[in-house]
């Protein structure tokens, strides 16, 4: 009798924490599923004034800074048609920032984007042109360099 209730607390132990795992997963993954860094009651979006062309695109840059399962941020910049709003598809460059090294851009022409970022942690999207604009970029330091994804 007492090793069946013993048995029984057991499974009843291992079921509540597996669980846990599954709602801690879930909860975690629904957060960081969307790769623009999308809004959270965990995170602080900071987005600057949008950098507007003549060409009629214009660039955003913002960070997020998300305190979950420990702490993460996200840097991230996005081309789009000034008459549109940024999306999934306008996202170019994301990475993880190095403390407050945030990326400076430029205009140098309407077909030419320059982006430039002192010290960065990783890279985990980095695309070279959009929409006919080409994309440069200019990273001073980079630690951990072969995360890069295009």
């Amino acid at each position: 009798m007492l090793l069946n209730i013993k048995k029984k607390w057991k499974a009843l132990i291992i079921l509540v924490g597996v669980l846990l795992l599954v709602l801690v997963f879930k909860y975690h993954h629904e957060n960081i599923i969307d790769p623009q860094g999308g809004p959270s009651p965990w995170c602080d979006d900071l987005k600057n004034e949008p950098i507007k062309f003549s060409n009629g695109y214009s660039v955003l840059v913002h960070t997020t800074y998300c305190t979950t399962l420990g702490t993460d941020v996200g840097t991230y910049v996005q081309v789009y048609k000034t008459t549109e709003k940024p999306s999934r598809e306008s996202l170019v460059f994301r990475f993880s920032p190095f403390e407050s090294f945030e990326p400076h851009v430029e205009w140098v022409s309407s077909t030419h984007l320059k982006i430039f970022v002192e010290h960065l942690s990783q890279i985990t999207k980095q695309n070279k042109s959009i929409n006919g604009i080409e994309i440069e970029y200019v990273i001073g330091k980079q630690d951990y360099p072969q995360l890069i994804s295009y």
